[in-house]
C-alpha cells in the first residue's frame, strides 16, 4: 500500500495541484483501442454535495476532485429511486422499479433479468463484484449469496448482503464461510478490488465495487475523525426543528465528512494502481452512489426524499483513451441510464429490454440526443411520508403524490430548494406542462399509482418477490 493515510492526510491541501494518478502514454493516440476495462465504484448514502469538487469547502475529496478534473463531473445525476435495494436494481437492470420488481429494500432482483454483468460477461469479459449486493432478499446475516443465478452474472464474488458494522465486516466468496476484514470496511473491500484489477490487468474486466459508508452509523478511523472537529450545517437546515439537537447534528455531519475522506483515500489507490499498472489510459472508472442523506436538510433525515440531498448523487466518469479531460456537465443523468452508457463505452451490445438512455456521447464529447427531463419516484410509505413521482429538466423539479402536486423548485435560481413554487398562480402553466411530462413517463414506463404502492420499506424477510412481465425482445 503506497498512499498511506498519514501521507493522504497530509497531501490533501496539496493534491488539488496535481491528480492521484500516473495515466500511461499519450490521449491522442487511436480511438479505436482495444475494449476498454471498465469499474464501476458506488458509495452507499453519499450525496452530491460532499464532494470538493461540487463546492463543498468543508469536506476533503483531493482524489475525487482529481478524477473530476480528468473526466467528466455530472453535475445533475440523480437516482431513480432513491434507496438500497431499488437504486442497484436500477443499476444492474437499467430498468425503473417498477419494471424490474424491486420497489423496496430486502427484495430479491428477478434471477432471469438482463443484467449489466450478464451483457459485459457476454461481450467477453472477466466480471467482478466486491461489497455490499442487497439485491439477493431474505435476511441480511449472515450475507450469503450463492454463486449462480443470484450473482446475476458475476465471477469473481467478494461481498454480503447488507452490513453496516465497518468495523466488523463479514464477507463472502463462494462458499458460506464467513471471512473477515480486519480494519475499516471500505479498506478491506477496496483490497479485494486491487486484487482483482491486479489478477485480470490483461483485460478487458469489468469491476463493480460496492462501499458501506458513509451510510449511518457516521463512523470512520480516528485519524479521520480527527480532520473535522468543526462543521457546519447545510443552508437549508431548519434551526427551529432542530433546536436543542445541534450537537448531534454536528457530530453526524463530521463523521460523515470522515467517512467520504476515508473512501476518497481508498479510490485514490484504485486509481493509482490502474496508473501503476499501465492501465489507466484503457480504463473507464466510474464513481458515483445509490443515493443520498438529507442529514437534517428541510428537517428530514436519511434517505427516500425528493430533495437533491437525497436523491442528488455524485457522478464522474473518466475515459483517458478516449473520454473528455476537466468537463462539467449539467446533462440529466439517471440510474437507469448508467447500464447502457457504459456498455456503449465498451462496444457491448445493449438489450433490448433497458430503458435507460445511452448517454456515453457526454462522456465522448460527441453528438447525442440528451433527455429533456428525467423520472423518479418511491413506491412506500414510510415515516408519515406518500408515495411519490417526479420529473426533473434543467430549469425545474416537479413532485407529486396521491393527494396531487407536492413539490416545485426553480433548479438554477434555488439550489438549496428553500422556495416550494407549487402554489404559486404565475406557475400554473408550468405546473401543468411538468405534470403532463410526469404522466407521460409514467405511461411509457408502464408506472401505476395504485399497483406500485407499498405500505413498508423493509419487507419480511424472505418475500417471494414480484415479477414483471416479460418484456418482448
Amino acid at each position: 500500500m503506497t498512499l498511506s493515510r498519514r501521507g493522504f492526510i497530509k497531501g490533501a491541501a496539496a493534491a488539488a495541484a496535481g491528480p492521484a494518478i500516473l495515466l500511461q502514454g499519450e490521449r491522442a493516440k487511436a480511438a479505436n483501442a482495444k475494449r476498454p476495462n471498465v469499474i464501476f465504484v458506488f458509495a452507499d448514502q453519499m450525496r452530491a454535495c460532499a464532494m470538493g469538487c461540487m463546492g463543498n469547502r468543508q469536506v476533503k475529496t483531493p482524489n475525487m476532485d482529481a478524477l473530476a478534473r480528468q473526466g467528466v463531473l455530472f453535475t445533475s445525476a440523480y437516482s431513480a429511486n432513491p434507496v438500497c435495494s431499488p437504486y442497484r436494481a436500477t443499476l444492474n437492470t437499467g430498468r425503473y422499479s417498477h419494471a424490474n420488481g424491486v420497489m423496496q429494500n430486502d427484495v430479491q432482483l428477478p434471477l432471469d433479468s438482463a443484467s449489466l454483468a450478464k451483457a459485459f460477461k457476454a461481450h467477453g469479459y472477466r466480471t467482478g463484484f466486491v461489497g455490499k449486493w442487497h439485491l439477493h432478499g431474505g435476511p441480511r446475516s449472515p450475507g450469503f449469496v450463492p454463486p449462480g443465478p443470484p450473482r446475476q452474472g458475476y465471477d469473481f464474488w467478494a461481498g454480503n448482503i447488507c452490513q453496516h458494522s465497518y468495523f466488523k465486516t463479514r464477507y463472502f466468496r463462494d462458499t458460506p464461510k464467513p471471512l473477515h476484514i480486519n480494519g475499516y470496511e471500505p479498506d478491506g473491500f477496496t483490497d479485494l478490488a486491487i486484487e482483482f484489477v491486479k489478477a485480470n490487468k490483461d483485460g478487458p474486466f469489468f469491476l463493480c465495487l460496492a462501499w458501506g459508508p458513509p451510510h449511518n452509523p457516521y463512523v470512520a478511523p480516528p485519524e479521520y475523525m480527527r480532520q473535522y472537529r468543526r462543521v457546519r450545517r447545510r443552508r437549508n437546515v431548519p434551526k427551529k426543528n432542530l433546536r436543542g439537537t445541534a450537537a448531534r447534528d454536528a457530530a453526524q455531519i463530521a463523521g460523515y465528512y470522515a467517512a467520504v475522506s476515508n473512501l476518497d483515500w481508498n479510490l485514490g489507490r484504485l486509481m493509482e494502481t490502474l496508473g501503476r499498472l499501465g492501465i489507466a489510459e484503457d480504463t473507464v472508472l466510474c464513481f458515483s452512489s445509490d443515493h443520498g442523506d438529507m442529514l437534517g436538510s428541510h428537517g428530514q433525515f436519511r434517505k427516500c426524499r425528493p430533495w437533491d440531498e437525497s436523491a442528488n448523487i455524485p457522478l464522474i466518469i473518466r475515459y483517458p483513451r478516449r473520454g473528455r479531460m476537466r468537463a462539467k456537465s449539467d446533462v440529466l443523468f439517471n440510474s437507469v441510464d448508467v447500464m447502457p452508457t457504459l456498455l456503449s463505452l465498451a462496444g457491448a451490445p445493449i438489450p433490448s429490454v433497458v430503458q435507460g438512455h445511452d448517454l456515453s456521447h457526454a462522456i465522448l464529447g460527441t453528438e447525442g440526443a440528451d433527455p429533456s427531463s428525467l423520472y423518479m419516484g418511491f413506491y412506500c410509505t414510510w415515516q408519515g411520508m406518500l408515495p411519490w413521482r417526479g420529473v426533473v429538466t434543467k430549469e425545474w423539479k416537479y413532485v407529486r403524490n396521491e393527494k396531487g402536486p407536492w413539490l416545485l423548485y426553480h433548479r438554477t435560481r434555488d439550489p438549496y430548494e428553500l422556495h416550494n413554487l407549487i402554489a404559486r398562480p404565475s406557475l400554473a402553466t408550468v405546473r401543468a406542462e411538468l405534470d403532463n411530462t410526469l404522466a407521460s413517463w409514467m405511461a411509457r414506463t408502464g408506472d401505476d399509482w395504485t399497483k406500485f404502492r407499498f405500505t413498508n420499506l423493509h419487507p419480511k424477510r424472505n418475500p417471494k418477490p414480484w415479477l414483471p412481465k416479460k418484456a418482448k425482445s
